[in-house]
């Protein structure tokens, strides 16, 4: 079978085709024009944008210029402060298992000049992801409260208890417990 292309116009490709007439129920060959239904292309210059523009389609806009609902932040931040959980427990973990003091690590730290900031920022992550676990817990067992008004009201009180109490934290320190067991 013999194929060959020539361009009928610039976008248009048309294909020449010798079949054999056995294969269509004749002796010989005939020969057979297909027009191809799909167009040569041409590399455009033309931005997304631009060419969005100029049909007339919308451009969708990134997704940072909306402002996030307080029940979507929370949700978020749920999940961030779990990870950054996840991750700083074993460091802590690892660097025990190293051999490390963690406890003198942890009082030396909280007596430092820096004690009290790093207190707030070691413990908004635990408290707000507490907080949010807690928070789901009273849903699971009181789901009347799970509307949309109740949901963004919780989202407020979780975030300013969770700010109060980490603030609150920051400035308590414990007394070392004995370390023979004597109260």
């Amino acid at each position: 079978m013999l194929l060959r292309t020539a361009a009928a116009s610039s976008r248009k490709a048309v294909a020449c085709c010798m079949f054999p007439k056995a294969a269509l129920g004749r002796q010989g060959y005939t020969k057979v024009q297909v027009l191809q239904a799909a167009y040569l292309s041409t590399a455009s210059k033309e931005t997304y944008t631009e060419r969005q523009a100029r049909t007339g389609r919308p451009v969708s806009p990134h997704v940072t210029i909306y402002k996030f609902p307080i029940t979507a932040l929370t949700s978020i931040s749920t999940r961030v402060t779990g990870g950054v959980l996840t991750v700083g427990l074993t460091g802590i973990s690892l660097l025990a298992l190293g051999g490390a003091d963690v406890p003198m690590l942890m009082s030396s730290l909280g007596n430092s000049m820096v004690g009290v900031p790093a207190k707030v920022l070691f413990g908004f992550p635990l408290i707000f992801h507490y907080g949010s676990g807690l928070r789901h817990f009273f849903w699971d067992n009181n789901p009347n409260f799970l509307n949309n008004k109740g949901v963004a009201e919780a989202s407020y009180i979780l975030l300013g208890s969770t700010v109060a109490i980490s603030l609150v934290s920051g400035f308590v320190t414990l007394a070392p417990s004995s370390s023979d067991g004597k109260k």
